[in-house]
């Protein structure tokens, strides 16, 4: 049974560790941007973007193993969407045009 739950927790490490790292890295780039570049590529505004990735960060913060919460790894997930349809859909959208 010990072997189990340490490999409970490798995995938590393995995978929340990245994720919020990406959560992170997609918080940052959609603060560095200016807010009139989100409206001319007809994407919602920026603070919509800035709250739904902060909010799924605080989730992804909540999700490291070292807060010694209960292992979540479907909160670690639902965690970083925001930042994966930031990443695939509106940061590409931005770096085509600048401002």
């Amino acid at each position: 049974m010990a072997l189990y739950f340490w490999l409970i927790d490798i995995l938590q490490w393995v995978v929340s560790v990245p994720l919020f790292a990406i959560e992170v890295f997609a918080l940052a780039d959609a603060a560095g941007r200016p807010g009139a570049l989100f409206e001319a590529n007809m994407k919602r505004p920026k603070t919509f973007w800035i709250a739904l990735l902060a909010i799924g960060a605080l989730f992804g913060l909540a999700s490291l193993p070292f807060l010694q919460l209960p292992p979540n790894l479907f909160l670690t997930v639902l965690a970083v969407l925001p930042a994966g349809i930031y990443l695939a859909d509106v940061r590409p959208a931005l770096r085509g045009r600048q401002w």
